[in-house]
């Protein structure tokens, strides 16, 4: 799924009513006005930041253990892979029982490491598309 164009306008305009007040409250159907701590406010903040951008966002909390199928949504491969690229060493694991668990810090890296990767093939391809003429 894509992030629309309305949807990032009003992510900007989420940050900016969120900058000029410093707090938000949620009323829902009458209820209670409900007051989003600090620590909320910094990620709601952050992901309002990344859509505004046409990114998507996952909150994953920090210092966490993952599965392997939670590894596998954070990359967007299937759990198969994950499990080809533990066994390659390409990401450390550790195992609990029968289980494999990631730390979310060697997960990050990982996938900082493969679009960093992705990108440079990328510029590679575009240059050499330029040499050829293709009107990249």
């Amino acid at each position: 799924m894509n992030i629309s164009t309305s949807d990032k306008e009003l992510a900007i305009r989420g940050r900016l009513i969120l900058k000029r007040r410093g707090k938000l409250c949620f009323e829902a159907n009458g209820s209670v006005p409900l007051e989003l701590p600090a620590a909320a406010m910094e990620v709601l903040d952050e992901a309002l930041a990344y859509i505004s951008a046409g990114t998507k966002v996952r909150v994953v909390p920090e210092a966490k253990d993952l599965t392997t199928q939670q590894l596998a949504d954070l990359l967007n491969v299937s759990r198969p892979f994950v499990i080809q690229l533990l066994e390659g060493e390409k990401i450390p694991f550790r195992k609990v029982g029968k289980h494999r668990r990631v730390r979310l810090e060697d997960a990050l890296r990982y996938k900082e490491r493969i679009e960093k990767d992705r990108h440079r093939v990328l510029e590679k391809l575009a240059a050499e598309a330029q040499d050829l003429g293709f009107g990249y």
